[in-house]
């Protein structure tokens, strides 16, 4: 059986009280009485009631000061209160009112009719914000349980991969003499594929985090950021990366604005394929927005798999050719669309390709979220 809601009536007179109750008599209701302002505030203390019926004018403190005192305590500054009065029907006590605290007020005699309606349309906005507590609680308790499960089978499928490929290390150390051609090829194929599923473990857990585990949006300069990712990526020789102007400073993720960076551009670097690969990172200020472009004179991409590259697990070439887990621009989209912002790609055939993506000027405002986890992710993967 579900517990009562609780509702405060206060007024100092025993007749008022008796009033009240009988209007809003109601089995789901529980109706806590109190004759003073003194009263009411000990006992919104000791109980969490969904609304305050608040008589005005009362002995000693008075509805005013009763309703200004709820407003000074964490545990009650959020409870509705209507005033209920017999004078006072001018507009200067009314503005009073509302600037204690008062969500609404009635004149007595009341009107049971009105009453009970205002008393419903309070008690149903209880009833929301409850459900929406539970909801966030079970939420909560899900993506605890969902973190603690990817990282219980990370473990168990990270176990027999480090130790597969530490005997096939070991049987290419140790018997590189025994070995023909063929034997070696396969021993480094088997190296190639269990490093490949250990980064692909990596690439799904990192994409199942997104969205769940959240940092502090904060300001982040986007020149720091790309000096950091160009040093992890340590790009060879005949490719250079160029930085085509100052980057702005944006509110965002670190973590996530690092991988996404981190993603694109090394996607650029992996599969370059010309003597001579230049990459150029540039950014541009368009309305509200700052337009972001990583560009290549790479293979390129033909327009018919501009869908399919931002689809998990999906790559363009054989694995065995360039090794890719087809997660890094997945991870890529969804951070930038949980940030409501847009990523897109130009690209010929031969002669490279340029992704665009959006970040707004001020994150602060266009985008905001409860924080559901403490955690930080700090892994950072490319595709």
């Amino acid at each position: 059986m579900e517990d009562k809601i609780k509702i405060l009536l206060v007024d100092d007179k025993p007749d008022n009280l008796f009033v009240l109750e009988n209007i809003l008599e109601s089995p789901e209701l529980d109706l806590v009485t109190a004759t003073s302002g003194n009263d009411a505030l000990e006992l919104v203390l000791e109980h969490e009631f969904a609304l305050i019926l608040l008589d005005v004018q009362m002995p000693g403190m008075n509805g005013y000061e009763t309703a200004e005192l709820l407003r000074g305590f964490d545990k009650t500054c959020h409870i509705p209160i209507i005033f209920i009065t017999a004078i006072n029907k001018e507009e200067k006590y009314i503005f009073k009112g509302y600037q204690s605290g008062a969500v609404d007020y009635l004149f007595k005699p009341v009107h049971p009719e009105i009453l009970k309606s205002k008393v419903k349309i309070f008690l149903d906005l209880y009833r929301q914000q409850k459900m929406l507590e539970q909801q966030a609680h079970e939420l909560k308790n899900v993506n605890k349980e969902l973190n603690d499960f990817a990282s219980i089978i990370s473990h168990d499928l990270k176990a027999p991969l480090r130790a597969i490929r530490s005997l096939a290390n070991w049987i290419a150390e140790d018997y590189a003499d025994k070995l023909d051609d063929e034997g070696k090829e396969q021993i480094k194929m088997l190296i190639g594929r269990v490093t490949r599923m250990n980064e692909l473990i990596d690439g799904v857990l990192q994409y199942s985090r997104v969205g769940r585990i959240r940092e502090k949006v904060e300001a982040v300069d986007v020149n720091k950021v790309l000096s950091e990712v160009i040093d992890m990526i340590v790009s060879p020789e005949h490719i250079t990366i160029d930085i085509e102007n100052k980057m702005p400073i944006i509110y965002f993720e670190k973590t996530r604005i690092t991988q996404v960076f981190q993603n694109l551009i090394g996607n650029a670097v992996k599969y370059m394929d010309k003597a001579k690969g230049i990459i150029k990172v540039g950014c541009v200020g368009e309305n509200r927005n700052w337009k972001f472009h990583i560009s290549d004179n790479g293979p390129g991409i033909d327009e018919k798999h501009f869908a399919k590259i931002f689809q998990i697990f999906q790559t363009l070439n054989p694995r065995d050719e360039v090794e890719s887990t087809g997660v890094g621009l997945t991870i890529v989209k969804k951070i930038l669309e949980m940030y409501g912002q847009k990523i897109w790609l130009e690209s010929t055939p031969g002669s490279g390709s340029t992704f665009y993506f959006t970040i707004s000027k001020d994150n602060r405002v266009s985008y905001s979220f409860k924080e559901l986890s403490n955690g930080k992710q700090n892994s950072d993967t490319t595709d």
